[in-house]
């Protein structure tokens, strides 16, 4: 239980000390082409989070405006919900899907941007920024044979150009930068 507190309270920093990277366009709080992932260790189980901006996903972050743009909207979430396609272990860690959810939402506005919209100002599409979230809960038999993550999600999503991660396990706490030429989290 004292990793799950350590792991949100890392998130909460993560998510809001995350700076702007050169060469990514930025809006707000998120950049395009960097997600950021979490993964805490809590026993026998892996909890992860992703979180990235719909561009990184879909291509765009504005409501779907056509059938192409649902159903990429659907394929996305549906391929967020398998991790075991999106994180590559050891088979002798023996680690099974507990739970998985994803979903897509705006990220938050800053107050000075809530007062104009309700007096009724017009935003174009590009002020909501969406993002996609995904949390996991994997069960592993031998955790202790997990010394890598394999991170398929630059493969899935090519849009991805940085993953910011953060991880927590008995074998300590570890920040690194993920990219296509760099897809392994090593403990």
């Amino acid at each position: 239980m004292r990793r799950l507190v350590i792991f949100v309270s890392t998130l909460f920093l993560i998510t809001s000390a995350m700076g702007s990277e050169p060469g990514f366009e930025q809006h707000g709080a998120h950049v395009h082409g960097v997600g950021k992932l979490m993964i805490a260790e809590d026993g026998n189980q892996l909890e992860i989070q992703f979180v990235s901006p719909g561009m990184n996903i879909v291509g765009f972050e504005h409501l779907p405006s056509n059938a192409a743009q649902k159903a990429a909207i659907s394929k996305a979430i549906d391929t967020l919900k398998q991790p075991l396609r999106l994180f590559g272990f050891a088979a002798s860690a023996g680690c099974k899907t507990v739970s998985a959810k994803a979903q897509i939402g705006k990220e938050q506005h800053h107050e000075d941007e809530m007062d104009h919209e309700e007096e009724g100002e017009h935003h174009d599409e590009h002020e909501g920024h969406s993002e996609f979230s995904a949390t996991y809960r994997l069960a592993c038999t031998n955790l202790s044979r997990v010394e890598g993550i394999e991170v398929n999600i630059f493969k899935l999503f090519p849009a991805t150009r940085v993953i910011k991660v953060e991880a927590i396990s008995d074998r300590g706490q570890k920040q690194m930068d993920l990219t296509p030429a760099n897809t392994t989290l090593e403990f």
